[in-house]
């Protein structure tokens, strides 16, 4: 929306603490009293093989007590635009929040948002060329009673899961490349071409994996999107916590294995969050990896 894409412009900040806070304000965030939650939220991350000086991905924490909007954007092709979106993701959803609209609001903010920022960093950054994959959630509404949702945006190949309190794993997101049936056929619809490169893989004009995504100037009359795919679920009182991560994590661990991890690890979400970046170095991952972990209750 309009709203949306003026309040993506400005990344100071104050603005986005500000906009946190009026986001949870529009969801009439419990703080206390009876049957409330305060929710507590961690993030680990690691450039891994890559080095500090490549370290392209970037993540937004925002928590006021049963309200929390988590992201991560995987950059590609230089920082720039995960830089530029992480740092104006809460006034973009601020401002495609329709107005009454209450925890009802999530999905059309985060529909709204990614766009929005899209159209920021590439009326902001003329001459860059970078691009970034994006996941971002929005949970509200939650008591220690049950109820409460949340709603999860996702524009490439990062991954959410929703711990569930049996142990398993609901995925919230799925992945946009080249490979998916759909996806491919949504980008030749679109004039663009999908390629095998030497290794096998399928890439959108022989360059680029993903089909959805931030920036990329270039490659945007080639039907690459910034539109994301957006998955509501209902929490249950039972539910554990909500994961997010980007494909550092994924290329290595099966969700069997990050099942295991989460259900044989001390239960606090820094030593959760730890425990799956650990288990992604052990295995392997040659990419920057971010985890989130939210508790959704006390565990």
């Amino acid at each position: 929306s309009a709203t949306a894409a003026a309040s993506a412009a400005s990344g100071h900040p104050d603005a986005e603490v500000a906009a946190a806070r009026a986001l949870a304000a529009r969801c009439g965030v419990v703080s206390g009293g009876g049957g409330a939650v305060t929710l507590q939220a961690s993030v680990e991350a690691t450039a891994g093989a890559r080095g500090a000086d490549r370290m392209e991905d970037r993540h937004v924490l925002q928590t006021r007590g049963d309200f929390c909007v988590a992201a991560v954007l995987d950059g590609h092709n230089g920082d720039a635009c995960a830089d530029h979106c992480a740092g104006r993701l809460c006034a973009a959803l601020d401002g495609g929040w329709e107005a009454g609209a209450g925890a009802d609001g999530a999905a059309a903010a985060l529909r709204a948002a990614f766009p929005a920022l899209h159209a920021s960093f590439l009326g902001a950054a003329a001459a860059d060329e970078s691009g970034a994959t994006a996941l971002a959630a929005v949970v509200c509404g939650l008591s220690s009673a049950g109820g409460g949702r949340v709603a999860v945006a996702n524009a490439g190949d990062c991954h959410a899961v929703l711990w569930r309190g049996d142990g398993s794993l609901l995925p919230l997101a799925r992945p946009h490349t080249a490979d998916d049936a759909a996806e491919a056929a949504r980008v030749a619809a679109a004039g663009g071409e999908i390629r095998r490169t030497a290794d096998g893989k399928a890439r959108v004009q022989g360059r680029i994996q993903v089909t959805r995504c931030l920036g990329d100037r270039a490659l945007q009359p080639y039907g690459l999107t910034p539109e994301p795919e957006v998955i509501e679920a209902p929490l249950r009182a039972d539910d554990r916590a909500l994961v997010l991560a980007s494909d550092g994590l994924w290329d290595v661990l099966t969700l069997e294995r990050v099942a295991h991890c989460l259900n044989h690890t001390a239960k606090s979400a820094d030593l959760l969050a730890k425990r799956l970046i650990a288990d992604a170095t052990e295995k392997g991952t040659d990419d920057n990896v971010t985890v989130l972990v939210v508790l959704l209750r006390p565990l």
